[in-house]
């Protein structure tokens, strides 16, 4: 199938474009401003002839493929990879002013990668990795994408203008260029009296939450963060158009997500593994080498699993905290619980940064990499 990937430099756009025939690279001039060269139309009509479209991935390039409603992926390097690519550029013969704008703009324009909406993104983590290694299966997977972001992200202004849920900046750790918004729905007294709460979701969420808004109206969102956080709403709010509305929403949890769990050095793992029938090939456990800011001993153990909603009902209780990895390998807060003092952002990126440490070390999900609960003791150890 055809496909549009805004490519950063460096990746191997040129290679792929050479490799296949039926790939089609587009330059584009430094001189080039939005909107003097109608590169929509351009792409769509590649598109149309059954082409693939390599483009840089420009900012203003990105822009007029959202604007067009064109979908595309946007494939770019880990911000740590600097050096790496530094040295292709070199190999590809870019030097003066080009190789200079690019190394004094790394950290920008990482960032103009990370936050482009309307695409998929694709990161790589890899010293030696290219497009063209991932090439094949980005088309091959290209109809069982469930990402519409187009959709996820029209649905999500229609839940912040109706006023259904709340966003906040969220800013990364020094050293981390990138900075988020993330969205929360308010579930104040719904799940304990006289508590301010809420329940975190992905932009991916964002047409679940409006379709159960439209259908059931509070009570809708009521059902959605109980099946989110596995918690019983209070008595007096469980009414039939409560129970209506949780008996809906389990169409939406019949898949499976990589989840993170934290639990606390003295947990003990056999306990996941025992409550999830004790054989079943789900996950990795980690255990976090690094020591706290103020603290002398490792803070938290890991779990990174692939589970079954079903399965993540059974061992949610088992962890201190929880979050489910998003396709984007972002992390999505599914349980938090203060332990020692952290706070929901520190635990967060905390959790965030092993997530990025494993696949920097494995490039791949736990699953590919074939560990068992029960291999807890001889298990690898992944430092950040």
């Amino acid at each position: 199938m055809a496909i549009v990937i805004c490519c950063y430099p460096g990746i191997g756009a040129t290679t792929v474009a050479r490799q296949f025939p039926d790939v089609v690279e587009v330059e584009v001039a430094g001189t080039d401003k939005p909107g003097v060269v109608d590169r929509a139309a351009q792409v769509k009509a590649l598109l149309a002839e059954g082409k693939s479209v390599l483009i840089p991935a420009w900012q203003s390039v990105m822009m007029e493929l959202e604007a067009a409603e064109i979908g595309y992926m946007v494939v770019y390097p880990d911000v740590g990879l600097k050096s790496a690519y530094q040295n292709r550029w070199t190999n590809n013969g870019t030097s003066g002013r080009d190789y200079d704008f690019r190394s004094s703009n790394w950290e920008h324009s990482i960032v103009v990668c990370a936050k482009a909406t309307g695409c998929e993104h694709i990161k790589l983590f890899k010293e030696g990795e290219y497009l063209s290694d991932i090439f094949n299966k980005l088309r091959d997977d290209i109809p069982t994408v469930k990402l519409d972001t187009v959709a996820d992200y029209k649905a999500l202004l229609w839940l912040i203008a109706a006023g259904v849920i709340e966003a906040y900046h969220h800013r990364s750790p020094p050293g981390d260029p990138t900075e988020a918004l993330r969205y929360y729905v308010h579930c104040n007294d719904t799940f304990m009296y006289a508590c301010s709460d809420y329940t975190d979701m992905a932009v991916t969420d964002a047409p679940i939450l409006q379709e159960m808004f439209k259908e059931f109206g509070h009570e809708g969102l009521m059902a959605w963060c109980a099946h989110e956080r596995v918690q019983i709403p209070l008595a007096e709010l469980i009414t039939p158009k409560y129970e209506q509305a949780y008996e809906y929403a389990k169409k939406f949890y019949q898949g499976d997500h990589l989840y993170l769990y934290m639990l606390k050095p003295e947990d003990d793992f056999q306990l996941m593994d025992k409550r999830l029938g004790g054989s079943v090939e789900h996950g990795f456990f980690m255990r976090d080498l690094d020591k706290g800011v103020e603290f002398e001993q490792p803070v938290f153990k890991y779990l990174l699993a692939r589970l079954t909603h079903e399965q993540y009902v059974k061992t949610v209780r088992s962890a201190q905290c929880v979050y489910r990895l998003q396709d984007d390998l972002t992390l999505k807060e599914m349980k938090f619980a203060y332990y020692n003092g952290w706070s929901v952002n520190l635990t967060r990126e905390r959790a965030q940064g092993l997530v990025n440490a494993f696949m920097a070390k494995y490039g791949a999900p736990p699953e590919t990499v074939g560990m068992k609960c029960t291999k807890v003791p001889t298990g690898p150890s992944i430092r950040i």
